[in-house]
């Protein structure tokens, strides 16, 4: 555990510091350091006083998804990062924008997923994005809305290596609306503020 300020806090929160995690139940002002692992001796384990870090399973959920996130991210090709950059841009300085179009959009957003038409290192690959829905009554955007803002940003995009878009770039819905296989041969794009944030602040 390492010590934070209510402003670092309030980061972690939104998901922009990756190796750092809220518990729950932990002292005020502590975080856990998801980076610094510590080895410990079972000698010395039975030792210590249990404390149950949750007492709210979303909570539990949202710090095992921290540790997936710290340990878990994908590592994009370097073609793919540049190519989507201006998209990556404009869903970061739009979601803490409470009028902002991309930001209303984003925060409608559960997950935003990459689907690549064959593996990464392929000399020719089409990239399709899914848009996981939040329940429609916390989404700030309708459909139209949603799908008109990305297809925007999608057409401007310039594409390096044997990148492209495919046809169609865009599949919107809900968790129940995806297939397993979609979800499995997909790959989260971890967008700090919408992937993995734990709550968004408006004034953030």
């Amino acid at each position: 555990m390492v010590k934070a300020d209510s402003t670092r806090i309030a980061e972690i929160e939104r998901g922009g510091v990756p190796r750092l995690a809220i518990v729950e139940k932990a002292p005020v002002g502590l975080v856990a350091e998801l980076a610094r692992p510590l080895t410990i001796s079972k000698e010395l384990l039975v030792t210590w006083k249990r404390n149950q870090g949750f007492a709210d399973p979303a909570k539990a959920v949202e710090f095992a998804r921290s540790l997936e996130r710290c340990f878990g991210r994908f590592a994009f090709p370097d073609d793919f990062n540049r190519s989507i950059s201006p998209l990556l841009n404009k869903l970061r300085d739009g979601y803490g924008r409470e009028n902002a179009e991309m930001g209303r959009v984003a925060r409608s957003l559960a997950e935003i997923r990459v689907r690549p038409s064959a593996a990464w290192d392929t000399e020719e690959v089409r990239v399709r994005f899914y848009l996981i829905l939040k329940p429609e009554d916390q989404r700030e955007a309708n459909l139209e809305e949603i799908n008109s803002a990305f297809e925007k940003v999608l057409a401007k995009l310039i594409w390096q290596g044997g990148l492209s878009i495919d046809d169609p770039s865009l599949q919107l819905g809900t968790y129940d609306d995806f297939l397993a296989r979609d979800y499995i041969e997909s790959v989260a794009l971890d967008i700090n503020a919408l992937s993995f944030a734990a709550r968004y602040v408006a004034n953030g």
